[in-house]
């Protein structure tokens, strides 16, 4: 119940980010302060580039994997049960 407490990190599975104008500070500043937290998975929607930077594998203060999916392609979440994502229908305008 979220009216009486506020969700902690392990509530997490995925966090997302839409970044249009913060795109260092969401894969620097808060890449860092999410694996930290051990969010086992961090999206980054790059709008300016349409493409999406998957974080993975938080340890030490990073994310030991991030891959960055171009639109037009597909990835894998594990943190959603392991179906495949379109970047085109997260990217939608």
């Amino acid at each position: 119940n979220y009216q009486d407490l506020l969700p902690r990190p392990d509530d997490c599975i995925l966090l997302i980010e839409v970044a249009e104008s913060s795109l260092e500070f969401d894969t620097s500043g808060m890449a860092r302060r999410y694996a930290i937290a051990g969010i086992p998975e961090y999206w980054v929607l790059d709008i300016l580039h349409a493409r999406v930077l998957v974080h993975r594998r938080p340890e030490a203060g990073s994310y030991r994997e991030v891959v960055a999916h171009p639109g037009g392609a597909s990835f894998i979440s594990p943190a959603l049960g392991g179906g495949a994502i379109r970047v085109d229908d997260i990217l939608v305008a």
